[in-house]
């Protein structure tokens, strides 16, 4: 993994590394992400290798975030983020979690979660039903992962 990492540094990607925990944890989500603070300055809510959706997920979650941005569509910025064995052991929160690169979607201040007593609040409403169809195949693709 440290050849890896040192590969990516090569092509000039700055890799946040963790900083603190925000202290969130998302329950709700298949994948059990955490919120969670970096060098960069930035909260993310990161999804971890080693978690209930499979590896996959963040490799979903990364194309996904590069088409959304390419495409133009107001989404969060996604990054790849290093979190160490230290971190994750201390927290049994993550545990079954693995230390090394992750995926991280930046907070977006001001963000919740979606309810459609909110879309006439929503700035991107018309953006909505694009992300949806962009969405689908990752939130499936780690549905049945999770259930084996």
């Amino acid at each position: 993994m440290d050849r890896l990492y040192s590969s990516i540094r090569e092509f000039g990607f700055k890799i946040p590394v963790l900083a603190r925990s925000d202290g969130e944890d998302y329950p709700q989500s298949t994948c059990r992400p955490h919120r969670l603070r970096f060098s960069d300055g930035h909260s993310y809510v990161v999804k971890f290798q080693g978690n209930p959706c499979g590896n996959q997920a963040l490799v979903n979650e990364l194309v996904a975030a590069g088409i959304a941005q390419l495409a133009g569509f107001s989404v969060p910025h996604g990054s790849i983020v290093t979190v160490d064995a230290d971190f994750i052991n201390s927290s049994d929160q993550l545990t079954g979690f693995r230390p090394s690169l992750q995926f991280g979607s930046r907070i977006i201040d001001r963000a919740c979660q979606y309810e459609s007593a909110w879309l006439s609040h929503i700035s991107n409403h018309e953006e909505l039903a694009q992300i949806i169809v962009l969405d689908i195949p990752i939130l499936y693709s780690c549905a049945r992962r999770a259930k084996g």
